[in-house]
């Protein structure tokens, strides 16, 4: 996936950022209980970012150890993907596409790696070339 690095904050002609801390996990725990081997395998996965101290239980079939460790990982950045979203207005970029991850700096506790979820370019006589973007 391309990368573009580094959107300023200067080039910008209006922003929005929204947190949320709900549904947002501190912790994801994959466990499965093998008729094979008449025991319990799991894993737990831990993201010391998460203001929350919540638990998400995910109950599949595992393998292994190191399945279960790679299912909760998975299953607590599908839970807390959505924590910080932005939308940014900017002057014309071509390279401004969904699914491309960018670094945003210039908007203090909100700077960091986004990815493009959704981005629309517009061509007016008024505003001139500007390009509005959706990210997570």
């Amino acid at each position: 996936m391309p990368s573009v690095t580094a959107l300023l904050g200067t080039l910008t002609k209006s922003f929005e950022f929204k947190t949320k801390t709900a549904q947002i996990y501190k912790t994801a725990t994959a466990t499965y209980q093998s008729p094979d081997l008449k025991a319990l395998i799991g894993a737990q996965y831990q993201d010391t970012s998460a203001p929350t101290s919540d638990d998400n239980h995910v109950i599949t079939r595992i393998e292994n150890p190191q399945a279960a460790q790679l299912k909760a990982d998975g299953a607590l950045h599908q839970k807390n993907k959505d924590e910080t979203t932005g939308r940014i207005e900017t002057e014309g970029m071509v390279l401004l596409v969904a699914g491309v991850n960018i670094t945003i700096v210039g908007f203090g506790n909100f700077d960091g790696t986004y990815l493009i979820t959704s981005s629309r370019h517009r061509l007016e006589r008024s505003s001139g070339y500007t390009t509005e973007i959706e990210a997570r």
